[in-house]
């Protein structure tokens, strides 16, 4: 069946007709709107006119225009910049579409008919058209996150419609691009679902590169729903299937070697986390994509020496990491997180200075950063971090009344969240033991189980690990103190059982320093109490 537009009794092309806003722009247009739900952001054909922002698989930038989308050439002709200005005009005039809310809005009975006349050459034109437009990447395109939450419900519209009418979406690159980049914007279930498909449509191409990306998108899914298993599963799967002699790009590998180590350390093997990042680029001359990959090795690598209790290494890493040119926002505030957590345990370490110089740079860094994050980010990741190196400096400053402060908006924004990642739930239980951390005698042991039953809601039969040791020991101090000593001796055997067999972990600032010092000291010094050495 041919879809070229063409005008009775007349040999002129639809382009002729479209230059002129003649009725036959309407067969174009409005079932291209319909297709995608009859709301569409304008922003979506103002994109269409323009070359779109890519990176190839070496990471080095590149434009494509709209001829790599497989568009229908009449349609093709319509996105002309002039051409499709004069028609929308045209059609806004007869009230045949309307701008609401920076959206072109059409109920037109004329586009419904067209749309079904011929619905899954609409679907398809759509979801290309779909495609094309929707951004990749932060790293080319820092419009990335607002324009991609304003396309995906153009997006989501289409992908339920080919489901309802059992189609799937075109079998190409693009496709598989769209839906990994639209994947990172979405909830959990999601963006699953999205992985899944492009998954799908990627087994059909035979394009290792395109896997590679497939494979990594899994791992790190995976990974903060705490599935790390499943996330070095994927990884495992890609490389075996693709051989030791894989044709693949250093950027491609490169991701997955860091989804690997990260795999590593939440399993606090750290030697073998240092090994696996123990490669180099391609050349001198680094292309955009690979020098945001070194920097993404830095941060794996400071994660991991900090993870080890290496701080002052850790820190090294996070400075040259944060020093690199057109860092993505939510990169940096991740970063400065760590680095204050780190100037925390440095401030420690180095407990002779007296004037706390960490902790005052550990501040100065993590306010600066916050008033941006609240304009722009309210209730971002990157927000919920800074305000927990907020709140730990303000605790080891002993500013408790504004450490209650952060207590209370952190935990407001936990218990609001639908979905919490692996990240997310440590920054839970993190605050949770901040806030028994300050509080008095005799709430103390219900603020400190209430973050043993969170990290229990969180991790079920994972109780054993090193931060539970440290609350049991908590909990036993605060007993003691209150004069129940039975209790007390029972906490602290709890306690000894769990340390006992594990090496100290230092992911909440001060569980395995200042916090797990102090705790024992004061068992030591009231009752006698000691814990075997610990391993290392």
């Amino acid at each position: 069946m041919s879809f070229a537009i063409t005008c009775p009794n007349s040999h002129h092309s639809a382009s002729t007709h479209l230059q002129t806003g003649s009725v036959w722009s309407k067969k174009i247009i409005l079932p291209l709107l319909y297709a995608m739900g009859g709301r569409v952001p304008k922003i979506v054909l103002d994109r269409a006119t323009c070359s779109q922002q890519r990176m190839n698989q070496h990471g080095k930038p590149c434009q494509v225009t709209a001829s790599h989308a497989g568009l229908h050439p009449d349609i093709m002709d319509l996105l002309d910049a002039k051409v499709l200005s004069r028609n929308i005009e045209h059609l806004i005039s007869l009230s045949i579409i309307h701008v609401i809310d920076s959206s072109y809005v059409s109920n037109d009975e004329l586009a419904r008919n067209a749309f079904y006349q011929a619905k899954e050459h609409w679907l398809r034109e759509a979801f290309r058209l779909c495609c094309h437009v929707f951004p990749r990447s932060p790293i080319i395109d820092p419009s990335f996150g607002s324009i991609g939450r304003e396309l995906l419900d153009a997006l989501r519209h289409l992908l339920r419609l080919h489901a309802e009418n059992g189609l799937e979406p075109p079998h190409c690159q693009e496709t598989v691009e769209t839906l990994l980049a639209a994947s990172r914007l979405e909830t959990a279930n999601t963006r699953e679902k999205l992985l899944v498909q492009a998954a799908n449509s990627g087994s059909y191409l035979h394009k290792t590169h395109l896997h590679a990306e497939i494979a990594h998108e899994w791992s790190v899914f995976f990974r903060s729903q705490g599935r790390i298993q499943d996330s070095d599963r994927v990884i495992r799967q890609f490389l075996h299937h693709h051989g030791p002699n894989i044709q693949v790009s250093w950027v491609s590998l490169g991701r997955l070697r860091i989804s690997q180590a990260y795999n590593l350390a939440y399993k606090f093997d750290f030697d073998t986390a240092h090994e696996t990042l123990k490669w180099l680029p391609s050349s001198d001359n680094l292309s955009e994509g690979e020098v945001y990959l070194l920097c993404d090795q830095l941060l794996c690598s400071g994660r991991i020496l900090r993870g080890q209790g290496r701080f002052e290494e850790a820190k090294h890493c996070l400075d040259s990491c944060i020093a690199t040119i057109g860092l993505l926002e939510s990169k940096r505030l991740l970063i400065v997180s760590h680095l204050s957590d780190l100037h925390c345990e440095l401030d420690y370490a180095q407990c002779n200075n007296q004037s706390q110089t960490h902790l005052k740079e550990a501040k100065e860094m993590v306010v600066r950063e916050i008033g941006g994050a609240r304009e722009s980010h309210r209730h971002s990741r990157g927000l919920r971090r800074l305000l927990l190196s907020l709140l730990e400096v303000d605790i080891r400053q002993g500013l408790f009344h504004e450490a209650k402060t952060w207590i209370k908006e952190l935990l407001d924004l936990y218990n609001k969240l639908l979905e919490p990642d692996i990240n997310d739930k440590i920054g839970h239980v993190r605050a949770l033991i901040a806030r028994a951390r300050i509080s008095h005698l005799n709430e103390a042991e219900g603020c400190w189980m209430a973050a043993l039953d969170q990290n229990s809601l969180y991790n079920p039969g994972e109780e054993d690990v090193f931060t539970c040791g440290i609350i049991y020991l908590f909990v036993s101090l605060t007993r003691l103190q209150l004069g129940r000593v039975e209790e007390s001796k029972h906490a602290f055997r709890q306690a000894r059982e769990v340390i006992s067999r594990k090496q100290p972990q230092y992911l909440i600032p001060g569980i395995g320093t200042y916090l797990f010092h102090y705790v024992t000291s004061e068992l030591q010094s009231r009752a006698g109490w000691t814990l075997p050495k610990i391993a290392h």
